[in-house]
């Protein structure tokens, strides 16, 4: 299934998305569990959660800007946004 020029989904890029889709899920319901102590941490420190989502959202829209227009290798970037940023959370809410 094409989406843009260098961007298609394979057959074995189908069977390794379940079990990616499996992790997310397991990862942000932890989060999602553990919300209430995210929440507090933003509350106290408003300008480190504000400075997160920010760079979380920049990465994701790094991510959907590569698959769908011509800037091919800006998804490493998004990627790694992104998943620092999802990291940092796992952190601050252990």
């Amino acid at each position: 299934m094409p989406i843009s020029s260098g961007h298609a989904l394979s057959v074995l890029d189908s069977i390794a998305l379940a079990p990616l889709l499996l992790g997310t899920v397991l990862l942000y319901g932890g989060l999602w569990r553990h919300r209430g102590r995210l929440w507090e941490l933003v509350r106290l420190r408003s300008g480190m959660g504000g400075a997160g989502l920010f760079f979380a959202g920049l990465g994701i829209g790094f991510l959907l800007a590569s698959a769908f227009s011509s800037l091919f290798w800006w998804w490493a970037f998004g990627a790694t946004l992104f998943a620092a940023m999802t990291l940092a959370l796992l952190v601050v809410t252990k």
